[in-house]
């Protein structure tokens, strides 16, 4: 995900594009814990010195998520822009026959983050990110990706994690199990792969501490 300086650079086909929007609705606060969360697992994807990193709530349903609606509907104009985006996003989903309630929803209910894995994905001219979360239903997942119904096609597998390109683009898809990594190149994703497997990786301890007040 390059953010240039011109501008937000997204080369992503509807359908992937709706979908990351619909999983990065709303920064929040981690929990510690020994036995690693879903969340705590989707940290694991960044390195432990990771300079930039966002947890989103992906509970559509939940008071977090209510609670960012009624702010938004605050702003003068905020409650139209939260309809107007939304109603892009399904407009996209459904130009690419992908159903909300069947094929994303499933999908939605854990903690994910959004993270640049070094200070110079961070600072270079084209910034790089990732998001990186675990799906609540993988059977959900395995369905969406074999139902062709995204700009995506598997396309090797690295380390026992299955690699995923998007058709007409450069953006790369990891899926382990339940877990995802999406990232503007494969290198980016790889990169990811080899910090989870590694012990160097960022932690919610990490998290936690890095949280006002704590």
């Amino acid at each position: 995900m390059r953010h240039k300086r011109a501008g937000f650079y997204l080369p992503w086909s509807p359908a992937v594009l709706a979908l990351t929007v619909l999983i990065a609705a709303l920064a929040v606060a981690g929990c510690g814990g020994a036995e690693k969360s879903p969340f705590g697992k989707a940290l694991s994807y960044l390195p432990e010195k990771a300079p930039f990193v966002i947890a989103f709530d992906t509970d559509i349903d939940g008071s977090q998520f209510k609670d960012l609606e009624a702010l938004v509907d605050k702003v003068p104009a905020g409650r139209q822009a939260r309809k107007d985006l939304l109603q892009e996003a399904l407009d996209s989903m459904k130009a690419d026959d992908v159903d909300f309630g069947k094929d994303i929803k499933p999908l939605l209910g854990n903690r994910a983050v959004f993270a640049a894995p070094s200070v110079r994905d961070l600072t270079d001219d084209d910034t790089n990110f990732i998001l990186a979360a675990v799906t609540k239903d993988e059977q959900a997942l395995t369905d969406l990706l074999e139902s062709d119904k995204l700009d995506l096609k598997r396309s090797s597998e690295y380390k026992g994690v299955d690699i995923y390109k998007e058709k007409d683009g450069d953006s790369v898809l990891a899926v382990n199990g339940p877990e995802i990594v999406l990232a503007d190149d494969e290198a980016t994703v790889k990169r990811a792969i080899d910090t989870k497997k590694s012990d160097t990786s960022f932690s919610e301890d990490s998290f936690d501490s890095a949280q006002p007040g704590s």
